[in-house]
């Protein structure tokens, strides 16, 4: 495995030390994860950074070999698109896929010891600020220090970065409103990969050469900055969130961190577009899988039926419903024999003259009541019943496809 050790001193260097790649001119600081040289990015050690325990390199890594066939993800890939129940229901017929590609991805493993002096507030967001139009006022409410362990499995390479500005305020100290952004599925996987579950093996020469090829050129301290610290940061986040929901946070972290080992992981990954039936546009989904244990991470298309229906503001229509049965039971009381005279026999729940008891009462259930039930009830129900009948038309897609009938565009591809 790939070590760095790390000390909390910084050591001198002799003033002509210079990079074995580039013959750049090195700087030592045994305060950062790594060494690096300015001018070509490449880890080095030297003799003070092994006098004071500093930064230590081995040349070899670990990697996790595929267990998974290529055709046993294409057929679970496609299954996994099904059973996604936001998906379209011609999702499949519908989707142009740009061929499979297995590689060996770079990580980093990066584990130790963190401290969190984190503050929540709370935002005041009364009926004058929003009528001033002014952001709300935030409040510290509570604060405190946490103090954890941590291990994280990290990108080694930026192949699959899609960075969301929610995300780098996280990194940046600033209050974060703990919003999902749009990451690649393998962000997915490794935030819940647990590297002590896996029997890693020596990196062999073919391994490490296929992991060049994708690695960008990723040093271990860009990687800590951009991925680790991120995926550290979310988790302590996730945490503080738990225990105190509904508040933002601001986080000061300072970590102690253990050697640092690298390893190659196999995953499966596919690209796909689905073009929308009208033509308006067309969405483009990723999805990988481990290629280790099948486990699949990806993303879903949002059926645009489906978005128009939980935007739907029913609850006016509901309102004029309610409206029009309130008339039409009080005009309907006039159409009785004794409808203009005889009000005591018609003053009940159903008929009554404007004004009663009953009347109130009538009104606040029909144009209050029933139409807020109506409101929640109706695009559930809408839901479900357009997800059973989406569901039911990707299966059959998917049983074409099996049977050779649904030919998938360019889904037979190896790309490499």
């Amino acid at each position: 495995m790939r070590s760095i050790a790390l000390n909390n001193s910084i050591s001198e260097m002799p003033d002509n030390a210079t990079c074995p790649n580039c013959g750049g001119a090195l700087t030592y600081n045994a305060n950062v994860l790594a060494n690096e040289c300015a001018y070509c990015g490449s880890s080095f050690k030297t003799k003070a950074s092994n006098d004071k325990g500093g930064v230590s390199i081995l040349d070899d890594a670990a990697f996790t070999p595929f267990t998974i066939s290529k055709d046993q993800f294409k057929k679970n890939v496609l299954k996994w698109i099904v059973d996604q129940r936001d998906n379209p229901g011609d999702i499949l017929s519908r989707s142009e896929f740009y061929g499979i590609e297995d590689t060996f991805v770079p990580v980093y493993i990066f584990k130790g010891k963190y401290s969190c002096e984190w503050t929540a507030f709370k935002e005041n967001d009364n009926a004058l600020r929003k009528l001033l139009k002014l952001a709300p006022k935030r409040e510290a409410v509570k604060s405190g220090t946490l103090q954890n362990t941590f291990q994280v499995v990290a990108l080694g390479n930026e192949r699959y970065n899609t960075y969301n500005n929610k995300l780098w305020a996280i990194i940046q100290n600033t209050i974060d409103e703990a919003e999902e952004a749009p990451l690649h599925p393998i962000w997915r996987a490794l935030a819940n990969f647990d590297i002590r579950a896996r029997k890693m093996q020596p990196a062999i020469k073919e391994i490490v050469e296929e992991g060049m090829r994708t690695d960008m050129g990723l040093s271990v301290g860009k990687a800590w900055e951009k991925h680790g610290q991120q995926m550290v940061r979310a988790a302590i986040h996730k945490s503080l969130t738990d225990q105190h929901p509904g508040l933002l946070y601001t986080m000061d972290i300072t970590y102690d961190l253990d050697p640092v080992s690298k390893a190659y992981l196999p995953f499966y990954t596919t690209k796909a577009v689905y073009h929308y039936e009208d033509g308006v546009g067309s969405t483009e989904y990723n999805i990988c899988m481990d290629g280790a244990t099948g486990d699949i991470f990806g993303e879903t298309v949002q059926d645009a039926q489906v978005f128009s229906i939980k935007q739907m503001n029913l609850f006016p229509k509901f309102v004029g419903v309610g409206f029009l049965i309130s008339v039409a039971l009080y005009f309907y009381r006039f159409f009785l024999p004794d409808g203009h005279t005889n009000l005591s026999e018609h003053n009940n729940p159903i008929l009554s003259p404007i004004g009663g008891t009953w009347w109130w009462l009538r009104v606040i259930i029909l144009w209050v009541v029933l139409p807020l039930i109506a409101t929640l009830q109706v695009p559930t129900l809408l839901l479900k019943n357009r997800s059973r009948r989406k569901r039911a038309k990707r299966e059959r897609e998917f049983q074409d496809h099996q049977l050779g009938i649904l030919k998938l565009t360019s889904f037979n591809d190896d790309r490499r």
